[in-house]
């Protein structure tokens, strides 16, 4: 089994967002006939606010929440990760700062990337994976 956590950029209301037709289409496609899609719609954010750094550490730690509870209720499947745009931001620091809190650092099976704000400079790759990137990482990056 997989968990398949799929996250969007600022500019997505939390309702019809593509998230929730990933999911739809996870559930209805027999390649993935044993795993869970699980939509993550934070809902609208202003561009301001996403450069807020307390704000943005916000959401950050919302993020690393969702991603423990997942990986506390299933922790035998894989972890994996779709992320768009601002989504690829909060995911990246969600994994990064997972073992700042004290506690252990969350790992994930694949990272997707699509239409990343991370940049692809090699010091963000190599801090994820010494971080808690257990197989390989995708990147779709600018």
């Amino acid at each position: 089994m997989r968990v398949i956590f799929a996250i969007h950029g600022i500019r997505s209301a939390k309702k019809d967002n593509w998230v929730y037709k990933f999911a739809d289409f996870v559930g209805k496609d027999p390649r993935f006939k044993d795993d869970l899609s699980v939509p993550y719609p934070y809902g609208f954010l202003l561009a301001l606010d996403s450069v807020n750094p307390k704000t943005k550490f916000d959401h950050v730690k919302m993020v690393m929440r969702e991603l423990r509870a997942l990986t506390g209720k299933y922790p035998d499947a894989g972890l994996n990760i779709a992320a768009h745009s601002y989504g690829t931001e909060l995911s990246y620091q969600a994994i990064k700062r997972s073992g700042e809190d004290g506690k252990p650092p969350i790992k994930v099976n694949k990272l997707i990337l699509i239409a990343s704000i991370v940049s692809a400079h090699l010091e963000y790759i190599l801090a994820l994976i010494n971080s808690s990137i257990l197989n390989y990482l995708i990147g779709l990056c600018p």
